[in-house]
């Protein structure tokens, strides 16, 4: 060995040796947060709720306190979630159940603070990196279980959850599994770069499919819609070409609902649900008159589906006929819990997140990761229309993207002003 080599390869090992511990500490912690918060290894154990509430707050504190103060300088801040959250903690005023309300703000949104604290000090092209790689394990690992054993295919462990046939994988009930593998696609199609790519795209269409589940099945059709679209509009070499592709994408999305609408019954049918969506309606109205008696404000977070029930709670469950588990909509549960105030800061934070995606979707070295913003932000939006997925780890996954977007885009200014540039992006 020469000295010149002898003496590079001596650099790099000094260089890894005097890397932070955070830079390993910080993307373990976001593939820790996934499995606890997610829990899609729970056919075989569940995390106890000290590890939620106690032991991630604990572990992201300890690594904010190593990373590098020049990183929490330009972390990216969003007002409008941090306002949101600040809302959600001021219900434990006016809640219906206080002590709920204490127990989702300790097990639910700290934890959702903290990961989106520690994803902004790092790198977005690496944190970007550990949720596909992460997200991707995970969903074929499910599909791979649910093909092998009878009882990932069917069973729900969650209580209020129907018994239907379906791949669940290791999760809780084929809905969560298939929420996940949605979002996994909706990451993979625009960043995944590998030999593998078409086969592990397809295991994944696979895996969101096998679930049986309908809201999945909506979140599928939006994500390859807008997927399509994108590349179509993409491949326009011209704006004359790009309108016109444009003019048909948007058309065939109006004939394909019209086509849906027309065979709703037979969809219901495979689907195995009723014109009510397995009571989905009822929840809706039921639960849309509760919050047109207290419309600002709400009943507090977690202050409504409670146990023990609140007088609320069986009032509903006394009016829909059955004991719902949840709003069983993104909105109204918003609606319900934290009021009109809740609900437009919650919009506002997810415009945000869109804005950013298609700033950087017309970005050309930012592009695919723009795509992947949009992408996840319209299969979230459809899927939440039946299930509430605008709180707990479903919202910390939408902050984590923003944390990606933001960091990507100031990044990209600061190379622009010649690395004059050092502001945190922060935005509604």
């Amino acid at each position: 060995m020469s000295v010149a080599a002898a003496t590079d390869r001596g650099a790099r090992l000094d260089h890894r040796a005097r890397r932070p511990l955070v830079d390993v500490a910080a993307p373990a912690f976001l593939v820790l947060y996934v499995v606890v918060a997610f829990e899609p290894f729970e056919l075989f154990f569940r995390p106890p709720g000290m590890v939620s509430s106690v032991g991630l707050p604990v572990i992201a504190v300890v690594i904010l306190a190593l990373t590098p103060s020049e990183r929490l300088a330009r972390m990216p801040i969003s007002l409008a979630l941090l306002a949101f959250l600040a809302w959600s903690a001021m219900s434990v005023g006016w809640s219906d159940s206080p002590s709920s309300t204490l127990f989702a703000l300790r097990a639910r949104h700290l934890p959702l603070l903290m990961v989106t604290l520690i994803a902004a000090t790092i790198p977005p092209r690496i944190v970007a990196r550990t949720l596909l790689g992460t997200a991707v394990v995970v969903t074929l690992w499910s599909l791979a279980v649910s093909l092998v054993l009878p009882m990932s295919r069917a069973v729900a462990l969650e209580d209020g959850l129907d018994d239907q046939a379906g791949f669940r994988g290791t999760f809780g009930h084929k809905n969560f599994l298939g929420v996940f593998a949605v979002l996994a696609l909706a990451a993979a199609l625009p960043l995944l770069r590998s030999r593998r790519r078409r086969l592990v795209l397809v295991a994944l269409i696979l895996a969101a499919l096998t679930t049986r589940s309908a809201t999945t099945a909506g979140g599928l059709f939006a994500l390859m819609f807008v997927w399509f679209w994108m590349r179509a509009i993409e491949r326009g070499r011209t704006p004359r070409d790009r309108r016109l592709l444009l003019l048909v994408s948007t058309s065939s999305a109006l004939a394909g609902v019209l086509i849906a609408l027309r065979l709703l019954p037979v969809l219901l049918h495979v689907y195995d649900k009723d014109i009510t969506f397995s009571g989905r309606t009822t929840i809706w109205s039921e639960s849309l008159a509760a919050v047109a008696q207290r419309p600002w404000q709400g009943y507090g977070l977690a202050g409504v589906w409670t146990d023990p029930p609140t007088s609320l709670t069986l009032r509903l469950w006394s009016h829909i006929g059955f004991r719902a588990g949840h709003a069983h909509n993104g909105l109204v549960a918003v609606l319900l819990e934290l009021g009109v105030v809740g609900a437009v800061l919650m919009a506002v934070f997810v415009v945000s997140v869109i804005r950013l995606a298609a700033r950087a979707s017309r970005e050309p070295e930012l592009r695919r990761y723009g795509q992947w913003g949009l992408l996840f932000c319209a299969s979230l939006l459809l899927m939440s229309l039946a299930e509430p997925l605008f709180a707990d780890h479903y919202l910390a996954y939408l902050a984590i993207l923003w944390t990606v977007l933001a960091g990507l885009l100031n990044e990209q200014r600061a190379a622009r002003a010649g690395g004059r540039f050092r502001r945190p992006l922060t935005t509604f």
